[in-house]
């Protein structure tokens, strides 16, 4: 196995868990299943026990307690603690990370077609995205310019809908992914925690919303480690009931 690649905690050492996710900011279901502050050895053994006797070429790879434990077992601090406790995770632990480092997005779109240039500001990136999000939708569903937390309304089903864009391919991105996991994360905190808003005589409240989504644009480039944390995010955000769909720009 390659000492060098970034997917898996080679040597298991403090350095490369670099990328994963700190433990302040994972989601409280991983500590209320598994204790992040001290190993739960017993219950790690005994999920580790239970995938390891599955096929894991059979894995239903949608299931919710898959994902789950992917999130966890993926995360290099995590790994440290597997593999110090002397389970045998090998197999797991590299079917857990090529989960989390899939290219999730649900569909594709070219830059120049839709006038979205990376890096250029607001205007250039997240504006011309939200518009494009816009036409996805009923032509009534857009919300005031800088309404607080939402873009998009869609009264029919009840939808509140986050357009955001990030650019995974900044120097700082690059070389720090879980920048990307904690950048989402901050979104999808403010989707959950919505208050009341009102602007330019439109209301949205909690209850008006049965649906909570954001639309995020990320670049074709994105790598295999920032997918990792990307997907890491979209499983954090299931836990709070939002929903995230990604499409890949190119």
């Amino acid at each position: 196995m390659d000492k060098n690649s970034p997917l898996v905690a080679q040597g298991w050492d403090k350095e490369l868990a670099y990328g994963g996710i700190q433990i302040s900011e994972r989601p409280n279901w991983m500590s209320d299943i598994f204790g992040m502050d001290v190993m739960r050895d017993e219950q790690a053994k005994a999920l580790v026990k239970y995938w390891n006797a599955q096929d894991l070429n059979k894995i239903d790879s949608n299931s919710p307690a898959w994902s789950k434990f992917a999130v966890f077992a993926s995360d290099p601090e995590n790994q440290l603690a597997l593999f110090s406790g002397g389970l045998a995770v090998k197999e797991l632990v590299q079917k857990a990370t090529a989960f989390l480092s899939r290219n999730s997005a649900t569909s594709t779109v070219e830059a120049s077609k839709i006038g979205l240039q990376w890096g250029k500001g607001n205007m250039k990136q997240g504006m011309p995205w939200e518009d494009f999000v816009g036409t996805t939708l009923p032509a009534n569903s857009r919300l005031p310019q800088n309404f607080k937390t939402f873009d998009y309304y869609d009264r029919l089903s009840k939808t509140a809908i986050s357009a955001k864009t990030l650019d995974t391919q900044t120097l700082a991105k690059l070389t720090k992914p879980n920048q990307l996991y904690s950048s989402i994360k901050s979104n999808v905190d403010a989707v959950a925690k919505f208050k009341p808003a009102d602007l330019s005589g439109v209301t949205l409240t909690p209850a008006m919303i049965a649906n909570r989504e954001i639309r995020l644009a990320v670049p074709a480039q994105t790598n295999a480690t920032q997918w990792l944390e990307i997907n890491r995010a979209v499983e954090y955000g299931k836990t709070l009931g939002i929903k995230i769909n990604i499409t890949q720009v190119k």
